[in-house]
C-alpha cells in the first residue's frame, strides 16, 4: 500500500485499487491488458516496474533505457497521483494527467484581464491572500495564469508557482496550495460565454468570477465575488 494522505493505492484480491479518502471511493487501476490477472506485487528495479501475479509471473512490464538507484513510486500530492518516475522522466502515473498546457516547461501562459475594469488578474506571492484586479505589469509574473485539466477537472494556476491556485474558501478568492485546496480550485473558463466559472462540489453548482464594485468601499475594485452568471454583467 502506498498512503498520501487523502488517497492512496493499494493491492486488494488480486487488483490495483486506487482509494479517494474524501469521497470514500476506490478505483480499478487498469494496469495491464490482462484483465485477468491476479496481481499479487510491484516490483521496481532500477530501470524498470513490474506487475507480478503470485507465481511471480509478469502481468505488465515497463522499461526505461535510463538507469537510477532512486528508482521508486511516490506520491505526488499536486496531481493527487502515484508516480513512477526515473531520470526526471515519468513512465507510468494513475490518475493519468490529461493537461491541455503540456509539461510545466511548456506552458502558455494567459493573462484574464476585465474591460470593464481595465486590469489584469493579480496573485499576490503569499498564500491567503486576496486575488485582485490590478494593473497590469509585463515584467511579473503575478499576472500569468494557465488552466490546467486533473482527471477531467479544471484548475486555474498561477505562474508565481505550480502548487499555486485561485481557490474560494468561504466565498473569498484568494490563493491556496492546490495540492491541499483540490475542491476549492475547481475553476474553469466558459469561452463562448467568457466567464471565469467556479464549481461548487458541496451544492454542485457553478458561480461566475466577478470584480465587487462597492460604491461605499473605494477599494472594491480591487477584489472578486463570487455572482451569478450573467452574460450582461460585465464586471
Amino acid at each position: 500500500m502506498i498512503y498520501c494522505g487523502d488517497y492512496s493505492m493499494i493491492i486488494l484480491n488480486g487488483k490495483l485499487l486506487y482509494r479517494d479518502h474524501k469521497s470514500k471511493t476506490s478505483t480499478e487501476i487498469k494496469y495491464s491488458p490482462n484483465k485477468s490477472g491476479y496481481l499479487y506485487e510491484i516490483e521496481i528495479g532500477i530501470n524498470d516496474i513490474n506487475f507480478k501475479d503470485k507465481e511471480n509471473n509478469s502481468l505488465n512490464h515497463i522499461s526505461s533505457s535510463n538507469q537510477s538507484f532512486n528508482s521508486k513510486l511516490y506520491c505526488d500530492k499536486n496531481t493527487r497521483s502515484i508516480v513512477w518516475k526515473i531520470s526526471n522522466t515519468i513512465k507510468w502515473r494513475y490518475p493519468e494527467i490529461n493537461s491541455n498546457n503540456g509539461d510545466l516547461q511548456d506552458k502558455k501562459y494567459i493573462l484574464l484581464c476585465s474591460k470593464y475594469y481595465n486590469k489584469c488578474l493579480y496573485a499576490a506571492n503569499r498564500i491567503g491572500s486576496n486575488v485582485r484586479y490590478a494593473d497590469y505589469s509585463k515584467t511579473l509574473k503575478n499576472f500569468k495564469w494557465y488552466f490546467e485539466i486533473i482527471n477531467k477537472k479544471s484548475y486555474l494556476k498561477s505562474a508565481i508557482n505550480e502548487d499555486i491556485c485561485l481557490i474560494v474558501d468561504n466565498d473569498k478568492i484568494i490563493t491556496g496550495k492546490c495540492s491541499e485546496n483540490m475542491d476549492k480550485a475547481r475553476i474553469s473558463y466558459n469561452e463562448p460565454k467568457n466567464y471565469i466559472e467556479y464549481f461548487n462540489s458541496s451544492n454542485k453548482q457553478y458561480k461566475c468570477i466577478s470584480g465587487i464594485d462597492d460604491r461605499n468601499n473605494r477599494n472594491s475594485l480591487q477584489y472578486l465575488t463570487l455572482a451569478n452568471c450573467n452574460k450582461k454583467m460585465k464586471k
